[in-house]
């Protein structure tokens, strides 16, 4: 039988002073059935933990950035998505958006990140949002790149 589960997640549009944004490309777990694309640093929100403590929890976990809550400033929206898995099993969900703006692009440090990031992430990159969006490439949820072209 399929399951169908809610999940809410915090991620990052971590943006250079050069105006480029840090992605990751992942091709998912092959079982999943999902299609590879380019997403923003960031992950699920635990029960009762607070959106931008998540929001900083991750960058730290995918990044090596450490960055207090507070200083996230207010969350810049939401997306909704709604995906089925080849299991048949279905997720909808919430990803909650903040931005944070350093001055230089970096390499980022994987140390912490689970063996599922290490199997599933495959590139990470500084993207132009416009040159993002004119190159076609997949980009996830629905909405980020223009979201990102907005702020860019």
């Amino acid at each position: 039988m399929a399951l169908i589960r809610h999940r809410e997640t915090a991620r990052i549009l971590l943006q250079a002073d050069s105006g480029r944004f840090l992605l990751m490309f992942t091709h998912w777990d092959p079982e999943s059935g999902l299609e590879p694309r380019w997403v923003s640093p960031g992950g699920g929100i635990e029960p009762g933990e607070d959106h931008a403590v998540a929001a900083s929890r991750e960058l730290l976990e995918e990044t090596g950035l450490h960055v207090e809550a507070q200083l996230l400033g207010p969350k810049l929206g939401e997306i909704t998505f709604s995906q089925t898995w080849s299991s048949g099993d279905h997720e909808t969900g919430i990803a909650h958006f903040y931005r944070y703006r350093v001055s230089e692009e970096f390499q980022i440090v994987t140390s912490s990140w689970t063996e599922e990031e290490q199997r599933d992430i495959v590139d990470v990159r500084w993207w132009n949002p416009r040159e993002l969006k004119e190159s076609g490439e997949p980009v996830g949820p629905h909405g980020l790149i223009e979201l990102m072209v907005e702020l860019g």
